[in-house]
């Protein structure tokens, strides 16, 4: 099928589902909302209109049928097996443009972004659903509530996890949200990234200075470099003295990957280099390095 061919038949399966859509919700409306009694006194059985009916009774003169009260001669006439068709073509609708978007983008593609964030507990560590989801952070098109949710998903998550490569991968997803909050956001101001305000929240820093005493020296940088991504601002909630301890106490690391991520994060802080190496332990440990 040529590329030309596939768009028409594209289009047509996207106008088929909305018409069956569409149809069905008018239908199933009209069948259960149109025929109201506006104030006629009608009966619940037969429908046979009763304003011409002698006196104020409650029994039908046409079918016999008698109303227990008169609240039951003003019912709403619903058609339901006409309601029943209307949510069926509605339905038709739908598993038509979800078929459609199936064929187009596969069983992957077509799963909503919610549907991943959702299932993020139970996705393995470098799994299909976890490359569509990073996929889909990279690109820019998520929506708002998306990211935040994604956020505090991920946040949450890495309180959970036990395994290293688990964790490794939850911090590299924050990290390419903070760069689309940063870089990705200035070079692209028209795509919908994660706003930098998501990112400045104080459970979030907090939980990312917690994994820099993790034992996974790999969890450790992968949390360091996520910090020094972050946006940093007046409104980014300051670090404890003890994790600026915790900070300059790891730049006695042989770990070269971990000692320069940790610098980055205390410059990042305001902590100038200068500064840095005044201290005596890390004047004592990069003597002892050279």
């Amino acid at each position: 099928m040529t590329l030309a061919m596939a768009a028409i038949w594209s289009w047509l399966m996207l106008g088929a589902a909305a018409l069956l859509g569409a149809g069905g919700v008018l239908l199933g409306a009209w069948a259960m909302l149109w025929d109201r009694a506006r104030g006629r006194r009608r009966c619940p059985r037969c429908w046979y209109d009763m304003a011409g009916a002698p006196g104020a009774g409650l029994k039908c003169p046409e079918c016999g049928h008698e109303a227990t009260s008169a609240r039951k001669l003003l019912r709403t006439r619903r058609r339901w097996r006409l309601g029943a068709a209307g949510v069926a073509m509605a339905l038709a609708g739908a598993g038509l443009a979800e078929g459609q978007r199936v064929g187009e983008k596969g069983w992957l593609g077509a799963v909503p972004t919610w549907g991943y964030i959702t299932a993020l507990p139970w996705m393995g560590s470098g799994g299909e659903g976890m490359k569509e989801l990073e996929r889909r952070t990279e690109s820019g098109t998520m929506r708002q509530w998306e990211y935040r949710w994604l956020v505090r998903r991920c946040v949450g998550e890495l309180g959970e996890k036990s395994h290293g490569g688990e964790k490794v991968e939850l911090l590299q997803l924050l990290q390419q949200l903070a760069l689309n909050a940063g870089p990705s956001r200035l070079l692209k101001p028209y795509a919908s990234w994660t706003p930098a305000t998501i990112l400045v929240d104080e459970r979030i820093v907090g939980r990312l200075f917690d994994l820099l005493d993790d034992r996974d020296p790999g969890v450790r940088v992968e949390a360091a470099t996520c910090l020094d991504y972050l946006p940093f601002s007046a409104e980014r909630p300051c670090p404890k003295p003890r994790t600026i301890t915790r900070l300059l106490g790891q730049l006695t690391t042989p770990d070269e990957q971990l000692r320069d991520a940790n610098l980055r994060v205390l410059s990042a802080i305001g902590l100038h280099s200068e500064e840095i190496f005044a201290i005596p332990s890390v004047i004592g440990s990069s003597s002892k390095r050279a």
